[in-house]
Order: structure tokens, then C-alpha cells, then sequence
């Protein structure tokens, strides 16, 4: 977690919109998650937290309910408390990507989108993608078994697959 400017992004975040919070980097052992968790959540004050790889699957075990995102990627990367001790596990990757992209004024809607790879971070951006409305969603991943199998995951006819040679011809 060295690598992660989370505390920095939090603190500038908070003190733009006049929220007070503390946002610190943990570091778990890597067979330490839920050790960790229990931990962290025993403090009243806690409200939530970000979770970073390679805990993200393990995260979606320990959570009491999964977001529509968190369930589709298999991944958590932010956990919250509700006000009765509940935990939601939430994957907000999508959502910062499709984000990131519109501020840059890359468009999305009624275009054709073309996913590199159909791994787990795939999977988290497939329905904020979506959810722009664009013409076409396609997936190529070096085996195509693996692309289809992601596709078949999302009941959207925008969504295909194909392999980077595929990709390569076309």
C-alpha cells in the first residue's frame, strides 16, 4: 500500500467539500484481512474504508450484503457501516474510470467502447460503462473462452467478445 495516494486524495477531497475524516493506510497481513477488519470496525467512529489488492475477494466474503457492482466484479474496494452495524461492500472502480473519462471529455454514449483484457477490473467497469449508453461494448482477452464467459455474465446485447487477434485483423 505504499504506492497508494488514497490518504492524500481523501484529505484534499474532504477539505473541498468541508468534511472532517481521518484516512489512514493499514497494512494486513496477507492472511490477515478479517483480522483486520474486525479490528477497524471496532471502533464506533468507523464509517467505512477502501480495500486494495489483494484483499478486494476476500473483502466480498466478509461484508454482510454486496452492491450490484461488487457482485458482478467478485471484488470489494470500499466497505461501509451502516447506522445497524451492517457492512456493504461496494466496487467503485467503474464508476471512477467512466468518471475520469467523461471529465476528460472522452465520450461514451452511442459509441463503440473496446475493453482490453477480462479480468476482475473488467468486470468492475462493465456496468458504469453501460449505464452511458454506448453504441457497443466489446471484450477481447487473450482467450476468447474467457471473454464469452465474462459476457455472458451481463444480459446486454451492446456487449460481445472477441480475441486480441481478433482485434489485430479488424
Amino acid at each position: 500500500i505504499v504506492q497508494s495516494k488514497s490518504p492524500v486524495i481523501h484529505d484534499a477531497f474532504a477539505q473541498q467539500t468541508g468534511q472532517q475524516l481521518e484516512y489512514g493506510a493499514i497494512l494486513a497481513p496477507i492472511d490477515g484481512l478479517k483480522k483486520a477488519l474486525d479490528t477497524f470496525f471496532s471502533n464506533p467512529d468507523a464509517k467505512g474504508c477502501n480495500v486494495t489488492m489483494p484483499f478486494k475477494e476476500q473483502a466480498a466474503e466478509w461484508v454482510s450484503e454486496l452492491t450490484n457492482a461488487a457482485r458482478l466484479s467478485g471484488a470489494v474496494n470500499t466497505i461501509i457501516r451502516t447506522s445497524e452495524n451492517h457492512f456493504i461492500g461496494d466496487n467503485t472502480d467503474g464508476y471512477g474510470l467512466v468518471n475520469d473519462l467523461l471529465r476528460n471529455d472522452v465520450a461514451i454514449k452511442s459509441s463503440r467502447i473496446l475493453l482490453l483484457g477480462a479480468g476482475g477490473a473488467a468486470r468492475g467497469v462493465i456496468l458504469p460503462i453501460l449505464a452511458e449508453s454506448p453504441e457497443a461494448l466489446v471484450i477481447a482477452n487473450r482467450t476468447v473462452e474467457k471473454a464469452d464467459n465474462l459476457v455472458s455474465l451481463f444480459a446486454d446485447n451492446r456487449l460481445s467478445s472477441c480475441s486480441f487477434a481478433e482485434v489485430d485483423s479488424g
